[in-house]
């Protein structure tokens, strides 16, 4: 692990590690590792508590100075979150919330990071990485009129966000993490969501012309 000087960015690597071969990860105030399940997602995320929480206790020169701070799990529900739990950083947003309470989840740990808190989230949702790319689009806008956004929402610069995508690879190799970039046309962080979308529309509209046949 190495944080950058002058910055308040660190660098997580690891290889051979659990079901993942090779990562390396810079940590922004917005994290996000998104992919398949039994990628590593969990595993790093889980590593990186583990070192904040050893490296904390014994005030090595890796210590919180030099991890996100306070690392912690959050509640699966916004009613149930504390003051003390909302400057926590590591949720898993589970699959069975509705998308409206994986988007306002999205939000809420937005403005936790606008005051100085660091969020790690691990998830398979395409409503999470939309809402982000939202909030970091946004931030393109004129202050005086990122109110007209129904939505709402605090704006998140690009440097204040991060996302990676673990991709399955076959034995032994395991899993490889790639950093998505935001794109700006399609509105979101591509991890190939809507490619399962459109091979969905693709099958309805084969059966519909059969249907028709």
């Amino acid at each position: 692990m190495a944080r950058s000087q002058g910055s308040e960015r660190t660098t997580l690597s690891v290889k051979d590690f659990g079901p993942i071969a090779e990562a390396t990860v810079e940590l922004r105030p917005f994290t996000v590792f998104v992919g398949a399940s039994n990628t590593g997602k969990s595993y790093l995320a889980i590593l990186l508590y583990a070192l904040h929480q050893f490296f904390g206790r014994f005030g090595s020169p890796l210590g919180p100075a030099h991890l996100p701070s306070r690392l912690s799990p959050l509640p699966h529900a916004a009613g149930e979150m504390s003051d003390e739990q909302i400057a926590a950083t590591s949720l898993w947003l589970q699959s069975h919330l509705h998308p409206a309470m994986q988007v306002s989840f999205t939000r809420i740990l937005a403005t936790a990071v606008k005051a100085g808190v660091r969020v790690v989230v691990t998830t398979h949702s395409e409503w999470v990485l939309e809402a982000l790319a939202n909030l970091v689009r946004l931030s393109d806008v004129a202050k005086s009129r990122r109110s007209e956004v129904a939505a709402g929402g605090p704006a998140l610069s690009a440097d204040e966000v991060g996302a990676w995508h673990f991709e399955p690879k076959e034995r032994p190799k395991g899993s490889v993490v790639r950093e998505i970039p935001l794109d700006t046309v399609r509105g979101t962080f591509p991890a190939g969501f809507g490619e399962i979308t459109e091979q969905l529309y693709n099958d309805w509209a084969k059966i519909s012309n059969l249907c028709q046949a």
